[in-house]
């Protein structure tokens, strides 16, 4: 690996993965990948930012992000990587690509790391806005799971409210349930086998 090794396991819409693009950064034309992430443009940029940090230092260049990674081994120089997000209606298209410089020969090495990082990228940000329903659900459930708790105690077992508290928790239980095979579906994008 020529820059460093990225192992986050975490969020991505199946419905596309990176696309070889060409981004134009400072009027100069960056080959590298783009992908299509289901939410608007300012979470994807917030997620970005959170995300990148955890491998680089980050810079706000306005319209892109210029993300210095330092190298894993002595032997190679720094990386520099160019993220640019773009909105597309309530959705974002964001482009992530390397900064080559003299280093030509290896660009196919470095466009394959930098669609797998784009990749992680997209799959952290889905299992992070699935998590945080998971866990808003997981309160509210708490909450009804209480409220029912006392109907119990009031004698209201056949109560209507006490039908749809107990409606309201069931349909809760599925919405995680498919949460949660969602996160399973995202994770298995990062498996070896998928890449292919």
């Amino acid at each position: 690996m020529l820059f460093f090794s990225c192992t986050t396991l975490i969020g991505q819409s199946y419905q596309s993965t990176p696309k070889k693009a060409t981004l134009v950064i400072e009027g100069k034309n960056v080959a590298g990948y783009e992908v299509y992430i289901e939410f608007p443009v300012e979470q994807v940029n917030k997620s970005f930012w959170k995300y990148a940090k955890g491998f680089g230092h980050l810079e706000n260049r306005k319209s892109y992000y210029k993300v210095t990674v330092p190298p894993a081994e002595q032997e190679f120089s720094e990386t520099i990587l160019y993220g640019k997000p773009k909105a597309n209606g309530s959705t974002t298209i964001f482009g992530l690509a390397p900064e080559l410089g003299d280093d030509q020969e290896n660009q196919n090495v470095y466009l394959e790391q930098v669609k797998m990082i784009l990749l992680e990228f997209k799959v952290d940000t889905y299992m992070k806005d699935f998590q945080e329903k998971i866990n808003d659900l997981t309160k509210e459930a708490s909450k009804l799971s209480k409220s029912h708790q006392k109907l119990l105690k009031k004698g209201e077992l056949y109560s209507k409210k006490n039908a749809a508290t107990l409606s309201r928790l069931q349909s809760i239980e599925k919405q995680i349930g498919d949460y949660r095979q969602q996160q399973i579906v995202l994770l298995s994008l990062l498996s070896p086998s998928s890449q292919k």
